[in-house]
């Protein structure tokens, strides 16, 4: 009854984090006026985050029902890695896809099929990362217990708790350490860059600078979203005498459950938020585009001066007053 208790409770919290992503995606894939490239970046954002959800969370069913129904270690290793590897997933490709996308603001023109093919090919290369970053945890945890099978350092049942301090090791350099380093790199590049763009007009670089600081706030709010689960581990580790292994797994589990929750409830709700933002910069770009063309490319009208008359006299004749400095 205890796990049929589990499993009902995680039904009900993956409900509404599936139905707020479900809905979010609905709204930015069928509203007609939702078809420019950062809404592309958005939809992207969105189905990472939804897949990674739900995936996270049948794999969290499963490792819990695996206490009650095998003690296999190879089948919770492989769970394990599953839940790490989406995790790691779902954060690279936040920090990636914000990163381009301010790319994209700061003057790098793209189509829209270009930026498709590179976000399928940062998001190809992001999952491989983040599969290869799981299989690193899972040869770090048979390697732990093989050596310890050998020489016998530690006792058998405290096997889970070396390879949890090795897998946290691992989870806060990738999760943590690794995409805030890429994430200072990057975005002191772009500002860098920003600051001092000699063509730019103030008002273009304030929206630029808007778009670097919001974009920087994601990515450190879905870092600060991933740490806690690094905070458990520590809190379980150093308490480590005063818990026993089944509930210190329970305790991991379901934290681990209610941050990918809050994680695929709060980035979508945040993209979605500058969405209109996003249109906006895109408007400026563009209308930047067509200001730093060339002259002659540019179509002109002829206007009849006769016919732009004032109270005060012609616009025309008003400049020649203003230019010369006397009145004709």
């Amino acid at each position: 009854m205890e796990g049929v208790g589990y499993f009902a409770v995680i039904i009900i919290l993956l409900i509404p984090t599936t139905g707020c992503n479900g809905t979010l995606l609905y709204l930015l894939l069928c509203r007609n006026n939702l078809n420019t490239i950062p809404n592309k970046y958005i939809a992207s954002v969105l189905k990472s985050h939804l897949l990674s959800g739900l995936f996270v969370g049948v794999i969290t069913v499963v490792i819990i029902l695996s206490e009650y129904v095998s003690r296999n270690a190879l089948f919770c290793f492989m769970t394990n890695f599953t839940d790490r590897s989406l995790l790691a997933a779902s954060t690279f490709s936040m920090v990636g896809l914000s990163i381009d996308r301010c790319r994209f603001y700061c003057g790098e023109q793209s189509t829209i099929n270009q930026v498709i093919v590179k976000t399928k090919r940062a998001l190809a290369i992001i999952w491989i990362a983040a599969f290869g970053y799981g299989l690193m945890c899972l040869i770090l945890g048979f390697s732990i217990i093989a050596f310890d099978r050998v020489h016998g350092i530690c006792q058998v049942e405290h096997d889970n708790r070396i390879i949890g301090t090795g897998i946290f090791l691992l989870d806060f350099l990738a999760l943590v350490i690794l995409p805030a380093v890429l994430m200072t790199i990057h975005y002191y590049r772009t500002v860098k860059k920003l600051w001092f763009m000699p063509y730019a007009c103030l008002a273009q670089q304030r929206i630029k600078r808007k778009s670097t600081i919001m974009n920087m706030t994601i990515s450190v709010t879905n870092m600060l979203l991933s740490a806690p689960f690094c905070g458990f581990k520590i809190v379980f580790i150093v308490f480590q005498s005063e818990i026993d292994i089944e509930t210190e797994n329970k305790y991991v589990q379901f934290a681990s459950l209610l941050l990918t929750c809050v994680r695929c409830l709060t980035v979508p709700v945040i993209y979605l938020c500058l969405s209109e933002q996003t249109k906006n910069e895109l408007r400026v770009n563009r209308s930047n585009i067509v200001a730093q063309e060339p002259k002659e490319r540019r179509i002109t009208l002829d206007i009849d001066k006769d016919h732009y008359v004032t109270r005060r006299g012609s616009i025309f004749q008003i400049e020649n007053k203003s230019s010369s400095g006397f009145q004709e």
